[in-house]
């Protein structure tokens, strides 16, 4: 009897790592098949891009033609929580007035990133002050970065202002990327609910 629970448990130790064995498997192939998605949404050519930035550009821009349209602090609101999505961690939009120029605080555990955004046409490039801006705030504030956040590019000026104050240049290419690669991320954490439609 002894002799047949050694067996027992050798057979049953070996089926448990041979399960274990077998979900780590397939958890390695979901991540793979995931990374392909990832890169196949975060590598759509330029043509694709321009396209989704006049697309931002036309539905947050300042002339707004109607009542009831999106407003640059939608989006605000809509770079914050591609923000989210993207890094993790909570993001709030900041009051209307009195923000000091400070569009977005991203709080990463004890970690605080201010940011601005500016939703620009593709030619209306962003100059040294906003950087200026938040790098004052990031120094008033003791933050621990910042960034800026525009539809079009950024002035050679702003580029050189940046360097090495932590603080991060997000042009609208990028800011297109950040966006598909949130989706992604984000479809891939909503898990079908089973026994009900859509």
């Amino acid at each position: 009897m002894e002799g047949f629970l050694r067996i027992f448990t050798i057979i049953g130790l070996f089926t448990v790592l041979g399960f274990g064995l077998y979900w780590v498997r397939e958890y390695r192939k979901k991540t793979a098949s995931l990374e392909t998605v990832i890169a196949g949404l975060t590598d759509c050519n330029s043509e694709m891009k321009r396209t989704l930035l006049a697309g931002l550009i036309k539905r947050f821009g300042p002339i707004q033609s109607s009542e009831g349209e999106e407003t640059p602090l939608d989006f605000e609101r809509f770079v914050a929580k591609i923000m989210r999505m993207s890094y993790g961690g909570k993001t709030s939009v900041t009051k209307a007035s009195g923000d000091f120029g400070v569009d977005i605080e991203h709080r990463q555990g004890k970690n605080l990133h201010l940011g601005q955004v500016k939703c620009y046409d593709e030619g209306n490039f962003v100059g040294y002050e906003p950087v200026a801006i938040i790098h004052s705030q990031m120094v008033k504030q003791e933050a621990a970065g910042g960034f800026v956040v525009t539809t079009s590019d950024f002035s050679s000026n702003a580029r050189k202002y940046a360097q090495d104050l932590n603080i991060d240049l997000i042009d609208g290419n990028m800011l297109i990327e950040l966006w598909t690669y949130s989706m992604a991320k984000n479809k891939h954490k909503q898990k079908p609910s089973l026994g009900k439609e859509a």
